[in-house]
């Protein structure tokens, strides 16, 4: 009987860990991604001169994690059944970000970095609010939990 409920627990397991390593990859990517504008103000206010050395350094990581995160999500979706659009946000992020680490290393305007490094911004935490933060979407959450949880 234990060989039986065995492989029943184990893809459960899975799923969880999963799912928690996909919410920990949104959540530490949201927060780099926060973090890049205040580093960007203290680079423009001229107080420290290891702040645009930093800035750099996170938007070349920045892209790494985003990929990292599309893996993840693409996983999450597959097998922990998280929604489609943890994945597919995570590949627009994605290419935004690649867009905004160009516009920033070749030195473009700022007219056009700050805009859609703001949008950059907004869009990640959104996915790690969405994704990360909240409840588990309904689509995790078990369908005799639910049954359980609110009787009609």
């Amino acid at each position: 009987m234990a060989a039986t409920d065995e492989p029943a627990a184990r893809p459960r397991g899975t799923r969880r860990l999963l799912g928690a390593i996909a919410r920990w990859t949104l959540i530490v990517h949201a927060a780099l991604l926060v973090a890049q504008p205040f580093i960007a103000g203290t680079m423009l206010d001229g107080r420290s001169a290891d702040a645009q050395a930093w800035h750099l350094k996170i938007g070349m990581v920045l892209p790494t994690i985003g990929f990292v995160q599309i893996v993840v999500t693409f996983l999450a979706w597959g097998l922990a059944r998280w929604p489609q659009g943890a994945f597919t946000g995570s590949i627009a992020v994605w290419v935004l970000e690649l867009a905004q680490f160009f516009i920033g290393y070749l030195g473009m305007p700022l007219a056009m970095h700050i805009p859609l490094g703001l949008f950059v911004v907004a869009a990640g935490v959104g996915m790690a609010y969405a994704y990360g933060y909240r409840a588990v979407p309904r689509a995790l959450v078990p369908a005799s939990t639910l049954a359980d949880a609110h009787p009609n």
